[in-house]
């Protein structure tokens, strides 16, 4: 079995070289085997981001687990 991913992504409103990696506030299925994560900077920027649910180890289970 694959390691459920985080899902961790890095604030565009940064320097990509010292980016705060900032993991979803929200996990959502979008489609079938998509997720979208909702995430928010402390400086402020949102932002959403899809991964494939197998790719990144997670379960419906999971993404109930995680609200």
């Amino acid at each position: 079995m694959t390691a459920r991913s985080r899902l961790g992504d890095a604030c565009l409103n940064h320097d990509p070289m010292t980016a705060p990696v900032v993991y979803p506030h929200r996990v959502v299925i979008d489609r079938h085997d998509t997720l979208r994560g909702e995430y928010r900077c402390q400086c402020g920027r949102k932002w959403s981001c899809w991964w494939d649910m197998r790719a990144a180890g997670w379960t419906a289970e999971d993404v109930e687990g995680a609200a």
